[in-house]
C-alpha cells in the first residue's frame, strides 16, 4: 500500500498532510505532536522521491476525531495523518484558471 501511494504522490501537483492527535482541546504540547507527526511523513515522502515543493503540510491538535476517543483503541486511531493526493491542482492553487474567473 505504501508503494502504490508514494507512486502517486510522486506525480501529483499537490500533496496535502494533515497530522492530527487524540487531544480534546488545543495544547501547545497537542500541536508540537501533530506537527512534527504531518513533518515526518512529509520527510518519508520526500526521501521517496516526492518533490518536497508540492507538500503542503498542516496540523490540528484536537476534534475531527476518527473513532471514539474514550477507548485506547480509539485515542490510537485519532493519532494519524491524513494523506490528500491531488491529481490536479485546486482553482486557486493553479493560476491559469484562477484569472479566468
Amino acid at each position: 500500500m505504501a508503494a502504490s501511494l508514494i507512486e502517486e504522490a510522486r506525480s501529483a501537483p499537490l500533496v496535502l498532510l494533515r497530522g492530527r492527535t487524540d487531544g480534546s482541546i488545543d495544547t501547545p504540547g497537542d500541536s508540537r505532536i501533530a506537527r512534527e507527526r504531518a513533518q515526518a511523513v512529509r520527510d518519508y515522502l520526500i526521501a521517496a522521491g516526492v518533490p518536497g515543493h508540492r507538500i503542503r503540510t498542516t496540523w490540528q491538535a484536537s476534534g475531527d476525531h476518527e473513532a471514539d476517543n474514550g477507548s485506547a483503541h480509539g485515542r490510537d486511531l485519532n493519532r494519524r495523518v491524513e494523506i490528500e493526493i491531488y491529481r490536479a491542482l485546486p482553482v486557486a492553487m493553479n493560476p491559469a484558471l484562477a484569472l479566468r474567473l
